[in-house]
């Protein structure tokens, strides 16, 4: 059952369901202004070398897997 296997970090509530688009905390225009190098960036949670946020968690901190 699907159910066994998703990620619960609340007991008794749903799976968490996460987008491609919380790599970006679900905002367009970081969407829409990222190049192709930054996408593959993101995908591997590599951070640019002068952020300061946390790379591969949503907006709620959630990892992004």
């Amino acid at each position: 059952m699907l159910d066994d296997f998703c990620y619960k970090p609340i007991t008794g509530k749903g799976c968490i369901v996460t987008s491609p688009m919380q790599y970006w905390r679900d905002d367009l225009k970081a969407i829409q202004a990222s190049t192709e190098a930054d996408i593959k960036r993101k995908a591997q949670c590599i951070a640019d070398p002068d952020s300061t946020e946390r790379v591969c968690f949503d907006r709620i901190g959630t990892p992004v897997m």
